[in-house]
């Protein structure tokens, strides 16, 4: 699967912008759009997400129907899922798109359709401080938080993307 990456400094929403500039973008490759912060992040039902640099914010943008939107959804969060295992922490899954540790939200997954363009947004907290933590609405938390360690987003999100691809490509 060809791959088309696009990083931004700052961007209202991954999301957004893919909505905006999807026409523009190769239909034979998947175009992964990820950004240091997000002004006007948002989750399901247009709640905020806040979005200060300390965190994986990314968008996927597929075309033509590969697959069912709720199983893209399920294999992006057991992808996570299984990233975090492998750095040594558990990550729960509240269907349908909340991603947990320690019964704190860390990430959440939106996805939204335009077309034949599938947008799959993933918002995952990283290297956030108390006091951004503090800023959320609810119950939060961060991998630096859970584990006293500073995480790379680059790393990890090759890291999520090899395996999500891999996935994708398993159940076509």
């Amino acid at each position: 699967m060809l791959i088309h990456s696009i990083e931004l400094k700052s961007v209202d929403s991954t999301n957004n912008f893919a909505k905006r500039e999807y026409p523009s973008f190769d239909r034979t490759a998947l175009t992964i759009i990820v950004a240091e912060r997000q002004t006007s992040g948002r989750g399901q039902y247009a709640k905020k997400w806040y979005s200060p640099i300390g965190q994986l914010t990314v968008t996927f943008i597929f075309f033509r129907p590969l697959l069912d939107h709720a199983l893209l959804v399920q294999l992006l969060a057991t992808t996570v899922q299984e990233v975090i295992y492998k750095h040594g922490l558990r990550l729960n899954i509240r269907w349908p798109n909340d991603l947990l540790i320690n019964s704190r939200k860390i990430g959440g997954i939106l996805i939204e359709t335009t077309g034949s363009c599938c947008i799959m947004g993933l918002g995952f907290n990283l290297n956030l401080t108390a006091k951004d933590l503090s800023q959320i609405n609810q119950p939060a938390t961060c991998l630096f938080q859970e584990s006293g360690l500073l995480f790379d987003r680059n790393k990890l999100l090759k890291e999520i993307s090899a395996l999500l691809i891999q996935k994708i490509n398993h159940n076509l």
